[in-house]
């Protein structure tokens, strides 16, 4: 049986974190499937079986880790004990707290400063509750960041396409920056990791999957409308170029799993 719960963060440390999870079977536990790209970025912890991509690369994932907003699903096989935390972020706070490119390619892992971190990582490993962890953590970002932390540009461009994209065209998110285009997208795609279009066809797509699951039905037209497509074809191409399956497919199948490995409440 696989334990998955979620925290919130304490409000000292939401400006960095979104929110705080935990993976735990103390069996020989199997699984694999999808990882669905996010609009956000996590940090990492295993301290038993390390996950294995299958798809599209064939690699063990480190102890600790950054996972890189990605533009297409990843395939995740685990085999063993599972005891993992993973502390879901702000990207583009990430990395400019910890100065990391989050444009790798290809994006599978993004490696932190092992001299920071592998010794929070100790810390962590024989703690006996997720409380445990969620305070030595805020610990730990009180050491780095002693001074509130001043969003920049990059910043403010993220929080409006998340909370914008929905409803309002992309262009005219970016036509309110106060920069060229070019240099914004340079500067994103190194701060998040993918484009701010990439970005918004993600955040749809999300956003798609939750009002599904909530209706439990799947409504092309209404899809459509809320998602701002084109037509019914542009939504269905996008949701496979993202999941890399069609959206009546991906819900006629048991998605526990998924959502597990996606970061999403699995209630």
């Amino acid at each position: 049986m696989i334990e998955v719960k979620f925290f919130k963060p304490e409000k000292t440390a939401s400006w960095l974190v979104k929110q705080y999870e935990i993976i735990r079977s103390t069996v020989d536990t199997k699984m694999e499937d999808k990882f669905v790209p996010r609009s956000d970025t996590s940090l990492v912890f295993h301290f038993k079986a390390l996950p294995e991509i299958a798809e599209p690369l064939n690699l063990i994932l480190p102890q600790f880790f950054v996972v890189p907003l990605i533009s297409k699903a990843n395939t995740i096989k685990i085999s063993g004990e599972l005891d993992t935390f993973i502390v879901t972020c702000h990207p583009s706070v990430l990395s400019s707290v910890f100065h990391l490119d989050m444009s790798p390619d290809p994006k599978i892992s993004i490696s932190l400063p092992r001299e920071l971190f592998f010794p929070l990582w100790k810390k962590l490993k024989p703690c006996k509750s997720t409380q445990q962890r969620i305070t030595l953590f805020n610990q730990f970002l009180e050491t780095i960041q002693s001074e509130p932390y001043k969003h920049d540009l990059i910043d403010h461009t993220y929080n409006n396409i998340i909370h914008s994209c929905i409803i309002q065209p992309l262009p005219l998110i970016l036509k309110e920056t106060p920069k060229s285009l070019s240099v914004i997208q340079r500067n994103f795609i190194k701060r998040v990791g993918i484009s701010p279009k990439t970005l918004t066809r993600i955040v749809r797509a999300n956003y798609l999957i939750d009002k599904i699951k909530e209706n439990n039905v799947i409504n092309y037209q209404d899809l459509v409308f809320d998602g701002h497509y084109y037509d019914q074809s542009h939504f269905i191409k996008d949701f496979k170029a993202i999941t890399g399956e069609t959206p009546g497919f991906y819900f006629k199948r048991n998605l526990r799993l998924t959502n597990i490995l996606s970061g999403k409440n699995v209630k």
